[in-house]
């Protein structure tokens, strides 16, 4: 599919018209939607990197660091839990990229 066209640009104008977020949604280390800021504050769900255990590498932190960190908004971001801790570790990860921009 064609992620310009989903969700459609009228819902866009709808989010934007009540300061609600487009949710940014990851799965397996790609982006699942266009990442359009429609409100004044953004929120990402990363639910499952293509490594070990749904664990994200570096590359792809280090990719949405630099979105969270251009798009100057305050930002909620959520890891999807798992068994083995990756979603602790990349969170401890994604905070030390964006500290130190």
């Amino acid at each position: 599919r064609d992620l310009h066209s989903f969700p459609t640009r009228r819902s866009s104008d709808l989010l934007e018209r009540y300061g609600a977020a487009l949710i940014w949604a990851d799965r397996g280390g790609r982006m699942q939607n266009p990442p359009w800021v429609t409100a004044n504050w953004l929120y990402l769900r990363l639910h499952e990197g293509r490594g070990r255990a749904g664990n994200y590498g570096p590359r792809v932190i280090d990719r949405y660091a630099a979105q969270l960190a251009s798009s100057n908004q305050e930002a909620y971001v959520y890891f999807n839990n798992d068994v083995t801790g990756n979603a602790v570790r990349n969170a401890r990860l994604l905070i030390a990229r964006l500290s130190r921009g």
